[in-house]
């Protein structure tokens, strides 16, 4: 396919709506490739996507507290904690982010403004992550996460409860 297609191509994609720009690291280059009887197969290049995954597995074993629980697994004390076959730390089998990098942040960033999560509260994004994800402080983290999205300051404003003296007066009427 020529750069000019190419370029056309995508930008009509992007102008319904089917693709967006993303500078998040495990985003995945994806291109529309046309088959022999004329209609589009997806093609998706996942090497870059491969490179960081592979970085951050590494990578867990930079923060000093899975380290000391790599030790346990090895010395077998641990029944809570295993690494897989692809050298991957998991505590009660979901994956253990280390908090290096910010790939913590880069993880709830994601979970709470993705297109298809739609900001959700404190509870169902601890729900959604804890199903995969185990990292320290996981829901103190979450917990102050959410009210810090300027987006849901705007729109659940109306849901939230008043503070201090004003809560009182409200309470009195």
């Amino acid at each position: 396919m020529a750069p000019a297609e190419l370029k056309d191509q995508v930008q009509e994609l992007f102008d319904k709506g089917f693709i967006r720009p993303s500078v998040l690291p495990w985003g995945a280059l994806v291109l529309f490739m046309k088959k022999k009887d004329g209609t589009m197969r997806m093609c998706i290049n996942y090497r870059q996507l491969n490179k960081v995954t592979i970085k951050n597995k590494e990578r867990q074993y930079d923060d000093p507290h899975f380290l000391l629980l790599k030790d346990k697994v090895q010395h077998n004390n641990s029944r809570d904690v295993t690494i897989g076959d692809d050298g991957v730390l998991k505590m009660h089998g979901q994956i253990c982010v280390p908090n290096v990098g910010g790939l913590w942040g880069l993880i709830l960033e994601e979970a709470h403004s993705s297109r298809y999560s739609i900001h959700p509260g404190a509870a169902k994004m601890y729900q959604d992550l804890r199903q995969h994800y185990w990292c320290r402080r996981m829901k103190k983290d979450i917990v102050e996460f959410v009210p810090r999205c300027f987006n849901c300051q705007q729109v659940k404003y109306e849901h939230q409860r008043l503070g201090g003296l004003l809560q009182q007066i409200d309470i009195l009427e």
